[in-house]
C-alpha cells in the first residue's frame, strides 16, 4: 500500500484512543466476531477488519482516496447505512452512516463530504470514555480496506457492482474475505498547527434528539424522555 491516504474526518489521528481517533483496530475482539458468526444468517470475519474511528453523531465523513461510488447500501445486520467506493486500487466501505451524502456512480474527491457519522447496523452499545465526543453509545465510522486488480475485458474477476465495474479481490481467502490491515503509516500526518477537533454542542444536543426521536418510533416513551433529560443536563454542564 504505497498510496498516501487522506482524512476521513477533520484532523484524523489513527492512534487508539484517547491519543488518538480509533476505538477498534484491525484483527481485533476475536471473539466477538466468531460470536456474531455463530447467528443464523450472519457471518463477519475472524476478527475486526478495519478501523473503528469516533467521532460525535453528525459529523462530515470524506474519502480517504479519489475514486467511484459502487455502491450505497443499508445492511441492519451488518455495515448498516454504509458506501463502497472503487479506487485504482483498492474497494474502500464506510459504514454505520447516520446520513448518505453520495448516489452510486458518483466520482468522489477527498475532501467532498459523502455521509455523516451515525450508528447504524451491528454496532455495540454500552458506557464509553469517549462520552463527551461519542454522546450515543455506538456512534462511529467503521473504515475498510481491501486491495483489488480492476478487471477489463475477458479478464477473471470474483466480484461485479450494479454499476458494472468487475473487480479481482486479493487476497480473499485471508480470513478477513480479503480486508487488510490499515495503519498510521498509511495516512497523511496531521498538521500540528491545526487546532484538535472537537464537537460542538449542537452536534450533541441532535445526537440525543435523534435517539429520542428513534426511541418514540419505536414506542419507547420513556427511553425518549431519558434522551430529552440528558439533553437538559448537557446544557447546563457542557462548558
Amino acid at each position: 500500500m504505497s498510496t498516501t491516504l487522506l482524512h476521513p474526518v477533520k484532523n484524523f489521528k489513527c492512534k487508539p484512543y484517547p491519543q488518538g481517533d480509533v476505538t477498534q483496530f484491525f484483527g481485533e475482539n476475536v471473539p466477538l466476531y466468531a460470536s456474531v458468526c455463530a447467528l443464523p444468517g450472519v457471518c463477519l470475519t475472524k476478527g475486526h477488519n478495519g478501523l473503528d474511528i469516533v467521532r460525535p453523531w453528525g459529523e462530515p465523513i470524506m474519502p480517504v482516496q479519489a475514486g467511484k461510488v459502487v455502491e450505497v447500501n443499508d445492511s441492519p445486520k451488518g455495515y448498516g447505512k454504509h458506501i463502497k467506493i472503487l479506487t485504482e486500487d483498492s474497494e474502500w466501505v464506510y459504514g454505520h452512516l447516520s446520513q448518505i451524502e453520495v448516489k452510486l456512480g458518483d466520482h468522489v474527491v477527498p475532501g467532498q463530504i459523502i455521509g455523516r457519522m451515525g450508528n447504524t447496523g451491528f454496532v455495540v452499545s454500552g458506557a464509553t470514555p469517549y462520552w463527551k465526543y461519542n454522546p450515543y453509545a455506538g456512534t462511529h465510522l467503521h473504515l475498510g480496506r481491501r486491495m483489488v486488480k480492476h478487471a477489463k475485458g475477458t479478464e477473471p474477476s470474483n466480484l461485479q457492482y450494479s454499476t458494472g465495474d468487475r473487480v479481482m479481490i486479493l487476497n480473499y481467502d485471508n480470513g478477513s474475505l480479503g480486508a487488510v490491515p490499515i495503519t498510521e503509516a498509511d495516512f497523511e500526518p496531521v498538521s500540528p498547527d491545526l487546532p484538535p477537533a472537537s464537537p460542538t454542542l449542537q452536534m450533541t444536543l441532535d445526537s440525543l434528539e435523534n435517539h429520542a426521536v428513534a426511541s418514540e418510533k419505536a414506542g419507547n416513551h420513556a427511553q425518549a424522555a431519558i434522551y430529552r433529560a440528558v439533553k437538559g443536563l448537557v446544557k447546563a454542564f457542557w462548558a
